[in-house]
């Protein structure tokens, strides 16, 4: 654009031309390229472009002004617009110099159609550099709404299928060692079960393995499609679970009727199915588990409270040496992400007075 003004004000002038006209188009179109590159040099060296243009070429010098408009339109759409503001207004000021006559010329109307061509040209590059802040945040939003679903669908599949096929895996292996006979049926069984365990553990590594791509981290929404159940009934399927693997249960449930006690159900759901897994993966065989659930008051407010805690076998978490098939530490992440979510909080390690025993500790508010 600067090259064809350039060339504009040399065919169309009817002043001589010597090497001072041809140096100043050169410095023009410099400055209008240096502007692209390096905005505030280029912005400071177009500045006495019109009145040198108006001097060296008269009446057709004028058309310096869409050089400088140029640099006015780049400053602010790279978002200078402080930077494109003194342009405009310092632009408008020198083309009332007369370079020829030394002096100020005031001229409202011309310096009116300069103010409003400047202002023009300013309000084409804001709109350019708005659009680009916007293009930006949108492809920042989509960025970030996808990393959201992966990470929604990173834990949930932990929640749901990770911890089914560590469910099945277990039993497996438990059947597995509960047949003891010699004969061939006994023989073909535990043969079947090995086969079921084995390819459980392959789909379960698998699936861990995805998980530790689609997680970064996890994120602080997720949208579940089913109604969370009961807190009894998730409580219920707690022992149940834990029974089904050879663990003995003692519990000490005091709640109130279901309709008084409101409290976020499905957070109790997805953290107890998770304390649970936790309990199957480290606790000894037949050790006991003990969980106990009750509606407390922390601070002088209403509180759910529920914690598990059980035997912790050596060479286990939290102790080191862990079997990397059944834990990405997703599980653990997950529960304080649920807690907070929640507006709770949530707590787990070796109990004091006893290392060998780990315990996971919920609470939760309650709304009355």
């Amino acid at each position: 654009m600067a090259v064809v003004v350039g060339l504009a004000i040399l065919l169309i002038t009817d002043h001589h031309l010597d090497a001072r006209h041809y140096l100043f188009i050169v410095g023009a179109v410099v400055a209008v390229a240096l502007t692209t590159r390096w905005p505030l040099v280029g912005a400071v060296l177009a500045l006495p472009v019109l009145p040198v243009a108006t001097y060296l070429f008269g009446g057709s010098g004028i058309l310096a002004m869409v050089i400088a408009a140029v640099t006015i339109e780049v400053i602010a759409a790279r978002g200078l617009l402080t930077t494109g503001t003194v342009l405009v207004i310092a632009h408008v000021a020198l083309s009332s110099i007369d370079l020829e006559q030394r002096a100020v010329v005031f001229d409202p109307v011309g310096l009116m159609f300069v103010g409003v061509f400047f202002v023009i040209v300013y309000a084409f590059g804001y709109n350019r550099h708005s659009q680009r802040v916007r293009r930006l945040e949108l492809q920042r939003s989509l960025a970030e709404s996808q990393r959201q679903q992966r990470l929604t669908v990173a834990r949930d599949l932990h929640d749901s299928v990770a911890t089914s096929l560590t469910s099945v895996v277990m039993r497996s292996q438990a059947l597995e060692l509960s047949v003891t006979g010699d004969d061939a049926g006994d023989a073909r069984i535990r043969t079947e079960l090995e086969g079921i365990s084995e390819t459980s553990r392959n789909a379960l590594e698998q699936l861990r393995a995805m998980l530790r791509v689609l997680n970064t981290e996890l994120p602080d929404q997720s949208t579940e499609a089913a109604a969370p159940p009961p807190v009894r009934d998730a409580l219920h399927n707690t022992v149940s679970e834990l029974r089904a693997h050879r663990l003995k249960v003692e519990t000490k449930v005091v709640l109130p009727p279901e309709d008084r006690l409101p409290v976020d159900r499905d957070a109790v759901a997805r953290i107890l199915v998770e304390m649970t897994s936790n309990a199957v993966k480290h606790s000894p065989s037949r050790s006991t588990v003990h969980l106990d659930c009750r509606v407390g008051t922390t601070d002088g407010s209403p509180r759910f409270l529920l914690s598990m805690t059980n035997a912790v076998a050596e060479g286990t978490l939290p102790y080191g040496g862990e079997d990397a098939l059944f834990s990405t530490h997703i599980g653990l992440a997950s529960m304080q992400s649920r807690a907070t979510d929640a507006g709770g909080t949530i707590s787990m390690g070796p109990v004091a007075e006893a290392p060998s025993l780990w315990r996971t500790a919920l609470s939760l508010p309650i709304v009355e």
